[in-house]
């Protein structure tokens, strides 16, 4: 999954990118999670991405505090320890763990991978991790929470090798 201005995914299955009945599978920033809750961009209300995307977390931010903070500027607060920030990162990255957990229960993977700009800093990424495996029931705690090795380039990559099945 990847956490920016919204939240993509993809189930990946003996390598191969799982698309679906009309090719869309991976939708997973769509899923509800809060039932009539923050209204979205796609028209629905409560979805995954209102709750944990990093602009979810922005708009927290400035409903919170009036400031207009970026995930740099967020997260830079957030280390030195600004008592008004601290948490609203930490309810926001529990929203991100209740989001996991059900995937994880669906799916069952052996491996969640997690990218995005504001998942390059590592913390985040074990804290998710440690959240997570707290949450889900003790026969799905093999799940690995890892970032994603490309960083906020994957989606690019995933595109170019997207583009060579259309090349002879």
């Amino acid at each position: 999954l990847t956490y920016g201005t919204g939240i993509g995914g993809a189930v990946v299955r003996d390598r191969r990118v799982y698309r679906g009945a009309a090719h869309s599978a991976g939708e997973f920033g769509h899923m509800l999670t809060h039932a009539g809750g923050r209204p979205c961009a796609c028209g629905n209300r409560g979805c995954y991405e209102a709750y944990a995307s990093a602009r979810a977390l922005a708009l927290r931010v400035r409903e919170a505090t009036g400031l207009e903070m970026d995930g740099r500027e967020i997260f830079r607060a957030f280390r030195m320890n600004d008592g008004r920030i601290v948490p609203i990162v930490a309810e926001w990255m529990d929203e991100i763990v209740y989001g996991l957990v059900n995937l994880v229960h669906i799916f069952n993977p052996s491996c969640v991978i997690i990218g995005g700009g504001v998942m390059s800093q590592t913390f985040i990424v074990d804290q998710i991790g440690a959240k997570l495996d707290e949450m889900i029931m003790p026969n799905y705690r093999c799940v690995r929470v890892q970032a994603a090795e490309l960083g906020n380039r994957a989606g690019m990559f995933g595109a170019y090798v997207n583009a060579l099945q259309f090349v002879d």
